[in-house]
């Protein structure tokens, strides 16, 4: 029960960012969004830890770790901010949903225990259909070959592909507490992402508004670090393939809050989608008895 808890945290903090990336990019550019947002991140974990009577890890082959994790944190969030403004967010989740196929092909070769089966890929593939029907398979034909569109979704597809390679390392990572994981990580990767920033985007946004900055300010202690410790719990306790269903679940979360705070209606293809995901999710966690 406690591991479907940290999920749902995780799904209500990450659901959250795409709308808070769209404020935030109303004055704020992409890689200083990601710095920022790390920088905010690192700095309330590195608070936390200490305050726990923790230090920082100081074996070097701890930290090689760290910077691995860290250089995979600062991809997704970079490419989530850049693609976020040449993509719908609709065709967005549908893209992320390739990232727990991702990740149990990935796993099943470097991880023990998180082997491939058939379950596994019925319910993974069954949750991506579900996908594709709660936006609409008519979603799939704003794939486009404009520059600028498809460099969009790519940019969707590599922020997948980091999110699953950065479960994977944080669960081969050498054991040591989770606010170590977490400062450490989100240390590595401010330190990678404001050089980039610096260079590649050297006006500061000194006149960033102050809806964009909340936004931001939010990411960072939400979404980066706390849901970061979570993560990082999850991953230990469950493993990355569990960690991924947050891909399925994140659209439906975006639905609920139509439903409940917006008083949208239900579609018989939202019930539809919402029982496959549903399934979905609930044949990649079978496990048959064992036989006598």
């Amino acid at each position: 029960m406690e591991d479907w808890a940290s999920l749902l945290f995780l799904v209500l903090c990450w659901g959250s960012t795409f709308a808070l990336t769209k404020v935030a990019l109303e004055s704020i550019p992409p890689l200083w969004i990601v710095a920022l947002r790390l920088s905010i991140g690192a700095s309330v974990v590195v608070v936390i830890l200490f305050m726990r009577g923790e230090n920082l890890p100081r074996a070097i082959g701890i930290w090689k770790w760290l910077v691995v994790t860290g250089a995979f944190s600062v991809l997704p969030f970079f490419f989530i901010s850049w693609g976020t403004q040449h993509v719908e967010t609709s065709l967005s989740a549908i893209i992320f949903g390739v990232g727990p196929l991702m990740t149990i092909a990935m796993a099943h070769f470097v991880i023990p225990g998180e082997r491939l089966t058939v379950s596994k890929v019925c319910g993974f593939t069954t949750g991506f259909l579900g996908l594709i029907v709660l936006f609409g398979p008519s979603t799939l034909g704003d794939i486009s070959a404009d520059s600028l569109a498809l460099l969009g979704q790519v940019a969707m597809v590599a922020a997948a592909a980091g999110y699953s390679i950065q479960g994977i390392c944080g669960k081969l990572m050498p054991d040591i507490s989770l606010y170590q994981k977490s400062a450490g990580t989100f240390l590595c990767a401010a330190a990678i992402a404001v050089p980039l920033a610096v260079i590649l985007e050297p006006q500061f946004p000194f006149d960033a508004t102050l809806r964009s900055l909340a936004a931001t300010a939010t990411m960072g202690v939400f979404a980066t670090a706390l849901a970061g410790t979570v993560m990082f719990f999850l991953i230990r306790s469950a493993g990355p393939t569990f960690l991924s269903l947050a891909h399925y679940l994140i659209p439906l979360y975006a639905l609920a809050i139509g439903i409940i705070l917006l008083g949208e209606k239900t579609s018989l293809q939202e019930l539809l989608a919402l029982g496959l995901i549903v399934s979905g999710i609930a044949l990649s966690e079978w496990k048959p008895s064992a036989r006598r």
